[in-house]
């Protein structure tokens, strides 16, 4: 009996489960094995700070596929993986079992940081997992008051939920504004000001020191200008760090999460995609490590065709990331991390549409959207070109 070349996936999310789709389609007797931590299927995890978390969408509408789209992958859900045997070509699982490969995709993503003191505490949340949005939704609905702790995209998006649903909000953010380490202070003091127009009191500039609490369950923050916020709940948004820990001692270059060359390959026969990849991008001459949904897509899906078909092609996107906030959609272009200028090209910080674009040594990097899909589509381009601020003004004229 003749043995296919297996692939071993080891995470079924977004990238994982491109991964798997993208080399059934490119070579139908490849054995795809997709081993997944959660019990739930592949699921949309940008649902679950809006739909889901508000109760719009059950947990099986957030469902990316139906378990018979599956068909003719092995799909092993419910299993944790515990080590990685370079040598032996082996992935060990938590029931004591292992896995064989000839190829394998590293897909593990991440895992929200959390404060020190929160263990144990009721009434204190992340957001990462269908669960987790499952969890905050049923507290939510007991409760008046919320504390988010971070400002970036994840504590914006639970922010602007919490408020239509008639919570009070209270959005606490160590850097000088809202999703300003994303943004930009100039765009990140327009988006205070969106949340503080919505009714959420927003504290900027200073650090959460501790979680206070009675008998066992949080009931505010206590913070390093002397000042309290009392809350019924505290969910905490304060960045992730890749799921690298089962990789340790394999021989893999972990920093930063797994270290790949510019085709996401990070050992023999073994490419990692998604949160947990870090790669050279040699469009922004930069390594990267994107925690977004799209890249997610787009990793998964390259590295699956490159494992079917053999060709490996330099991954060299343009990053993209959306939010929707209130009744806003926040959309980004581009690598914005080193910006050393700011230019709002349209619309302006008191009317939207608006564009921003964003440079970094003279030239374009990323443009910025809200609600303005259509304008941003050219500015994608220009990024891919790799622009001067020049030839951009040249453009606009």
């Amino acid at each position: 009996m003749t043995r296919h070349h297996a692939t071993v996936i080891v995470g079924a999310s977004r990238a994982g489960l491109a991964a798997a789709q993208s080399l059934r389609q490119s070579n139908q007797d490849e054995n795809v094995i997709l081993i997944g931590e959660e019990r739930w299927l592949p699921y949309d995890r940008t649902t679950l700070s809006k739909d889901v978390l508000a109760g719009l969408l059950s947990a099986e509408g957030a469902m990316l596929c139906a378990e018979e789209q599956l068909d003719g992958i092995d799909l092993r859900l419910g299993s944790r993986a515990t080590a990685l045997n370079v040598a032996e070509s082996t992935v060990d699982l938590d029931n004591g079992s292992a896995v064989q490969f000839d190829s394998l995709v590293i897909a593990t993503g991440a895992t929200p940081r959390r404060l020190p003191g929160s263990a144990g505490l009721k009434g204190v949340h992340v957001l990462r997992t269908l669960d987790d949005s499952i969890g905050l939704a049923e507290d939510l609905a007991e409760s008046d008051h919320i504390a988010i702790v971070g400002g970036g995209f994840i504590g914006a998006e639970i922010a602007s939920t919490a408020t239509a649903l008639g919570r009070r909000v209270t959005l606490v953010e160590a850097g000088p504004a809202p999703m300003s380490a994303v943004l930009g202070t100039q765009i990140g003091q327009w988006s205070a000001q969106l949340h503080r127009s919505h009714g959420v009191d927003v504290r900027t500039d200073v650090r959460v020191d501790g979680i206070t609490s009675r008998l066992g369950r949080a009931n505010g923050l206590s913070l390093s200008d002397g000042s309290s916020v009392a809350a019924d709940l505290v969910v905490m948004g304060v960045g992730v760090t890749p799921n690298v820990g089962w990789l340790a001692g394999s021989g893999l270059h972990l920093d930063n999460g797994v270290m790949c060359n510019d085709r996401l390959r990070a050992g023999p026969s073994i490419y990692a995609a998604g949160d947990v990849a870090c790669w050279p991008n040699p469009l922004f001459d930069r390594t990267m490590r994107i925690e977004h949904w799209t890249n997610a897509s787009e990793q998964g899906a390259a590295v699956g065709r490159a494992i079917a078909t053999g060709e490996y092609r330099t991954f060299a996107p343009v990053p993209y990331v959306w939010s929707d906030q209130y009744n806003l959609r926040f959309q980004l272009y581009g690598d914005v991390a080193g910006a050393d200028s700011v230019r709002i090209v349209s619309g302006s910080l008191q009317e939207t549409p608006l564009v921003a674009l964003y440079g970094r040594q003279d030239r374009l990097v990323a443009a910025l959207g809200v609600n303005a899909a259509k304008d941003l589509l050219k500015y994608r381009r220009l990024i891919t070109q790799q622009t001067s601020w020049d030839d951009v003004a040249a453009e606009m004229v």
